[in-house]
């Protein structure tokens, strides 16, 4: 048995819980059929674990876990004599699990610790009142939009003990006796994305720093929660029926407990603790013990009577007809059959709209990365054009002010000129660095999509060992090689 389930958490205080509750959500990270197949077993055991202590899982404790886990922690950057940060979140978000343990006197680790257990409380409280609002959509909307805000704490060491935090970063938070900390927090906007020179961010007024509409969509889109999806459901409010994997996902996304989750598909029109359909029954499962939404997807994926599963795009929706058996290039006779056939043709088709959809995502990133190019050379080009222009105005300028008499107005119209043109140059440069972030996040996501090693339910849309983990490169041989094994066939045995 896994050593998680050998731990008796029955006198867990909130913040102990919910760490282990997360601890269980990451002690397995599948890469392979293989990593998938140790999944299953951790879902075993966790499932004994709970009937060997049900009543502490059905507990408000427990269930306060969970959300506990839809928060984003705090960040701590610890600031040293020389100006240097060091990101110890993890160590402070550590020591506040076990605080009554530690013989640390520091007071942000106090505060921070009833911080936690404060931003728990009000996590509950939104999510109870979200489901139980008139417009419970646009409350809903507001649990998603606020799902990432945190703070980030810089701690400024005010006496250099660098030499301290090169030994131990926990020697020197046990050893530093004057500091000083500024906090900044992370807030939700719904403007246009915008840029500073220094800063990915643009610092508003209040000391707050941003993160966008297209931030959230990201991480909803890791939820298998599309772009057109979030826009229909909370922005339009658009009156039709949804797919009910919307609501899965949006419940794992929020990370929320049995209760809750019911809840929301309840307000949607849904069940999942009363359907007998298997895949509820897993679902519930999954919900009542903290799963995360991988462990739950392949988990789907694996058992007997269910077809689908939450993730629309990696999992079939349905189980494949023909069954692939491994493929003998040798082209043997006793190889071929009807059914033999019938597997390379399906093969070959699968393959095809795969590689024709990853080149349509490479040709678009490609494309993209040719207009960030255009406009940033054409941004450029009219920076070069204002900076001439402004040379213009300063001597204008230069000889109004050696010339004031009659010239005041065309002074003042010619300064006012030049300030405009600056703001100009200033927006284009603004332009110049969103063009080259796009640029470079394309030039990214080109590589990601090469190099990544792809499972051969993404490909086949079935699970095949054999066929695990291979590059677009290897895929598109893949192909090629079943295309002659065809060919070769049809030939031989015509």
């Amino acid at each position: 048995m896994h050593d998680l389930f050998q731990i008796d958490i029955s006198e867990y205080n909130l913040l102990q819980l919910a760490d282990w509750i997360q601890k269980c959500r990451e002690a397995i990270k599948p890469n392979s059929n293989k990593e998938n197949d140790k999944i299953v077993k951790f879902y075993e055991e966790w499932r004994k674990h709970y009937t060997e202590h049900e009543g502490f899982y059905n507990s408000q404790l427990y269930k306060h876990a969970i959300l506990a886990n839809g928060i984003t922690p705090d960040t701590y950057l610890l600031e040293d004599g020389s100006g240097e940060q060091h990101d110890i979140s993890d160590l402070l978000y550590k020591l506040t699990i076990h605080l009554e343990e530690d013989d640390l006197n520091l007071e942000f680790i106090t505060d921070y610790a009833k911080h936690r257990f404060s931003k728990i409380e009000k996590y509950i409280e939104a999510v109870n009142s979200a489901f139980q609002a008139k417009d419970y959509r646009e409350a809903l909307k507001e649990l998603v939009l606020n799902r990432k805000r945190h703070k980030i704490n810089t701690i400024k060491i005010l006496k250099n003990e660098k030499e301290l935090f090169t030994k131990d970063p926990y020697r020197l938070l046990k050893n530093i006796k004057e500091y000083e900390i500024t906090t900044v927090e992370m807030e939700f906007s719904d403007s246009k994305k915008e840029y500073t020179s220094k800063n990915n961010r643009k610092m508003r007024d209040n000391g707050f720093e941003v993160y966008y509409l297209k931030d959230v969509q990201d991480d909803l889109d890791q939820y298998n929660i599309r772009k057109d999806q979030y826009f229909a459901y909370f922005k339009n409010a658009l009156v039709k029926e949804y797919d009910k994997k919307l609501f899965g996902n949006l419940c794992f996304y929020l990370s929320l407990d049995i209760d809750s989750a019911e809840t929301l598909y309840n307000l949607n029109g849904y069940t999942i603790t009363r359907s007998r359909e298997k895949s509820d029954e897993i679902l519930t499962e999954c919900f009542r013990l903290g799963f995360p939404l991988l462990y739950a997807n392949i988990f789907l994926s694996r058992a007997q009577n269910v077809t689908t599963t939450l993730d629309v795009r990696v999992f079939p929706n349905r189980k494949p007809k023909i069954t692939i058996s491994r493929f003998n290039f040798e082209c043997n006779v006793s190889d071929y059959t009807k059914e033999y056939e019938q597997q390379i043709i399906y093969s070959i088709n699968r393959i095809s709209s795969f590689l024709k959809a990853k080149h349509k995502s490479l040709q678009g990133h490609e494309d993209r990365i040719k207009k960030c190019d255009k406009d940033a050379i054409a941004f450029e080009k009219e920076q070069e054009k204002l900076y001439l222009e402004i040379q213009e105005c300063d001597k204008n300028i230069d000889d109004y002010q050696r010339n004031l008499q009659g010239n005041k107005i065309k002074l003042k119209n010619e300064q006012t000129k030049r300030d405009i043109k600056k703001r100009r140059i200033n927006t284009l440069q603004k332009q110049i660095e969103s063009k080259i972030e796009s640029y470079e996040w394309h030039h990214k996501a080109i590589g990601i999509i090469k190099s990544s090693k792809y499972p051969s339910v993404e490909f086949l849309k079935t699970e095949l060992p054999y066929y695990d983990g291979l590059t677009l490169k290897q895929i598109k041989k893949l192909c090629r090689k079943l295309s002659e094994l065809h060919y070769k066939m049809k030939k031989k045995w015509r």
